[in-house]
């Protein structure tokens, strides 16, 4: 009855496909300007782990605008806005294929932020 169990559970986790393994492919520093939202897309077949992010100014931290278009207003570094009900994104932060991302900085022209990425190939 123990092997029956065992053969079993062997054949059922033989029959899970993993999404793919990630392979490391280049580290990406994103340079962001004020004012205008700064738009990029992960390639397909990459996945981007955001590790960190800069700001010209610390009062107007490098943000994440938007979403595959969905608008939304969250911060990349530590602080915390309460005042405005905005809090960080916990990092790191994953961006599947596909995925478009606006990101926004500063207060006033000539303003620059950084973000910081791991790109990762996605390996069937």
């Amino acid at each position: 009855m123990k092997n029956l169990l065992l053969f079993s559970c062997l054949l059922i986790s033989l029959s899970f496909k993993a999404q793919g393994n990630l392979q490391f492919n280049q580290v990406l520093h994103l340079e962001i300007t004020c004012c205008t939202a700064s738009t990029f897309t992960v390639p397909v077949g990459k996945v981007w782990k955001i590790e960190g992010a800069m700001a010209y100014n610390n009062s107007y931290p490098t943000r994440i605008t938007a979403i595959n278009g969905n608008p939304m207003e969250a911060y990349l570094t530590g602080y915390t806005y309460l005042n405005y009900g905005i809090l960080p994104i916990p990092l790191p932060y994953w961006l599947p294929t596909n995925t478009q991302v606006s990101f926004n900085t500063g207060s006033g022209l000539g303003q620059k932020g950084y973000v910081s990425i791991i790109e990762f190939n996605v390996i069937p």
